[in-house]
């Protein structure tokens, strides 16, 4: 079985002009549903991360900078990448 940990927060998360935005959460969410996928997935608890569970995908300079940035307000992590107000 395949779990989803899902919870309509996510969709607060990004900019409309930016790929990871809550229409393509929202896109994915209706695909997965027509196929009847979704049905076949297990339900995950939501929580949030500790700073030690993302410390082992990304050095702890960048976790800090990110939630620095998050509580600031927001903004450019790179040109790609955006930490909206609320990402922390």
């Amino acid at each position: 079985m395949i779990g989803l940990v899902y919870d309509e927060v996510f969709l607060a998360h990004g900019l409309p002009q930016h790929p990871e935005c809550a229409e393509r959460l929202t896109a994915t969410l209706a695909r997965l549903e027509a196929g009847g996928l979704r049905a076949q997935m297990a339900p995950l608890p939501v929580r949030a991360a500790s700073v030690e569970e993302l410390s082992r995908l990304h050095d702890r300079d960048y976790v800090e900078h990110v939630r620095e940035l998050s509580e600031a307000g927001g903004g450019d992590i790179d040109l790609d990448t955006v930490a909206p107000a609320g990402t922390w």
